[in-house]
């Protein structure tokens, strides 16, 4: 059995992986249309398996982290506060 099998040039290897970054980044940015508290709130909530509530929501829900009350930065909370929220999140 013949199998013609092509690897790509350590050329080419290079130019796909700067385009899949490139395109990650470029997935990060805030467009007009998605402003980025919005964008990050809903990738963070996907990616951590939890949904509903904001961050001002959040921020008077018993049990949550006193210290943090002030803090703007909603994936600084979701890394802060991970375990807290997907016990007191609602699932999406």
């Amino acid at each position: 059995m013949d199998v013609n099998v092509s690897f790509p040039t350590d050329e080419q290897f290079q130019e796909q992986l700067i385009a899949a970054i490139a395109k990650q980044v470029a997935e990060r940015i805030p467009t007009p249309d998605v402003p980025e508290p919005l964008l990050t709130r809903a990738k963070l909530a996907k990616a951590f398996e939890v949904g509903g509530g904001t961050i001002d929501q959040w921020r008077v829900m018993p049990g949550f982290p006193y210290h943090l009350k002030g803090e703007k930065s909603e994936a600084y909370l979701y890394s802060e506060v991970y375990d807290w929220l997907k016990n007191n999140t609602r699932r999406a």
